[in-house]
């Protein structure tokens, strides 16, 4: 959904290629290249992480989004539904 902003595809990929190069046996040897990894692991983790809030929120705003106008359709005159009906069926063939 949000592909473009947070380009969960490609955080996926170098969150394997870090974990890979998190596991080898002399990551540590070099302190400063260790925390810069874990570092661009974090931020891989966080932006997957943001995605999956971001797709949950817009999941959830759907879903309330959906039964206020199932509510609003409950409460008005029936002319009024239909009417509405028609109309939306009209411009869903057009």
């Amino acid at each position: 959904m949000c592909g473009a902003i947070f380009d969960v595809p490609h955080y996926r990929e170098q969150l394997r290629i870090l974990e890979k190069e998190i596991a080898q046996p002399d990551f540590w040897s070099n302190q400063e290249k260790a925390q810069s990894v874990l570092r661009e692991r974090k931020r891989a983790e966080d932006q997957i992480a943001a995605e999956a809030r971001l797709d949950s929120l817009t999941g959830d705003i759907e879903t309330y989004i959906h039964l206020a106008h199932e509510e609003t359709n409950r409460n008005l005159p029936e002319h009024v539904r239909l009417a509405h009906d028609g109309l939306k069926l009209e411009f869903e063939i057009a």
